[in-house]
């Protein structure tokens, strides 16, 4: 089937506004080498080559969570991309790209307390989310359906966001006691305090307290705008295809749009942070609402170190701070997090009942 579709936002996110006849990509849902598009398989993952200079990494673990295979091939899909292709296309033929990350593997570490294991799965996560990010060729990534988590953060430091009308996505590390440490809290803290820059003002606290509302109460969306609505995903890179079987070639559509003059993007950015007056802030916000009832104790431990990423730290206010230090703050708070018995009851509760756990 051959389906004549025509895209929006041409001269923002690299696709071309002339209607363009598009067949469906069709993407494995199990391991298969006999797919002669193979370029490398496991059990959870498969890269192809899906012509024209174009890989595509394409999940296939139960609800295609993130897991240790997944991560592993990852990081083989940069650096098979970077030596063979042009670009990278992430994309899923189930009907949800991620349910998040596996929690039974932090499950595993919490009970045996390796802390340390805990620590190096963080720091490996968070280097290859920035590998991709900081990618020398276009990445584009595909949220469809379910788009949670782990899986969230991968779209998030994508180039560009190709996403379906149906998708839902949303950070919701909060149910289980913890909050993203991948990079997610980072990248949504750098737009907060990007978005402050551009605003005559410049004072960063209101968009910084919209990404702390959509985090700390693991909000989701309904659909790719209300993502988009919501602070999520960024308007200017994340086009919708309203037809879910055409999400794939346009992804593939777009990142040859995004191919010549290609630049990467630097690792090393930095901020104004909002500092210690703006952790005093939330703080005081958050007792408020464990005060009328709104939420409990531990959703505050867990909102203050929340707080304490996006304002870079207990530091003065606008002090210079780098995306490194976000990302060592979000990893080191999130391990403190994962030594609190709190937060093992809300994962173990998440994985027995399917539904969060607000102790």
């Amino acid at each position: 089937m051959t389906v004549e579709t025509k895209s929006a936002g041409a001269s923002q996110n690299g696709l071309s506004g002339a209607s363009i006849a598009l067949a469906p990509l069709a993407l494995p849902l199990a391991q298969d080498q006999l797919d002669p598009r193979v370029v490398i398989s496991m059990p959870s993952a498969t890269l192809l080559d899906i012509e024209d200079g174009v890989s595509c990494l394409v999940f296939h673990s139960k609800l295609n969570t993130i897991n240790a295979e997944i991560t592993a091939m990852i990081r083989q899909s940069l650096e098979v991309t970077a030596a063979t292709f042009d670009a990278l296309v992430i994309a899923n033929g189930a009907a949800h790209f991620s349910a998040g990350a596996d929690i039974r593997d932090f499950l595993v570490a919490i009970r045996g307390k390796d802390w340390a294991r805990i620590d190096q799965m963080e720091t490996e996560f968070q280097g290859l989310m920035q590998e991709l990010k900081c990618a020398k060729f276009p990445v584009v990534s595909c949220p469809v359906g379910m788009t949670f988590g782990a899986g969230c953060e991968i779209s998030l430091h994508a180039t560009l966001r190709l996403a379906s009308s149906n998708t839902r996505a949303g950070l919701v590390e909060t149910n289980v006691g913890l909050f993203p440490a991948g990079g997610g809290t980072k990248e949504l803290a750098l737009r907060a305090y990007a978005r402050a820059t551009d605003d005559a003002g410049g004072d960063p606290m209101a968009f910084l307290r919209q990404v702390f509302n959509l985090i700390s109460a693991a909000k989701t969306s309904a659909t790719a705008q209300e993502a988009i609505d919501m602070g999520l995903f960024s308007a200017a890179t994340t086009p919708i295809e309203a037809t879910r079987e055409l999400v794939a070639p346009r992804a593939k559509q777009a990142a040859l749009a995004l191919i010549p003059g290609f630049v990467a993007k630097s690792r090393h950015n930095t901020i104004r942070a909002a500092g210690h007056a703006g952790i005093q802030s939330f703080k005081a916000d958050l007792a408020q609402l464990v005060e009328s009832g709104r939420i409990s104790r531990y959703d505050a431990v867990i909102g203050e170190k929340i707080a304490t990423v996006l304002c870079g730290g207990d530091v003065e206010a606008g002090t210079l701070v780098s995306e490194q230090t976000l990302l060592d703050l979000e990893r080191d708070l999130f391990v403190e997090l994962c030594q609190q018995p709190n937060t093992l009851e809300r994962i173990e509760y998440m994985l027995k009942h399917g539904k969060p756990l607000r102790n």
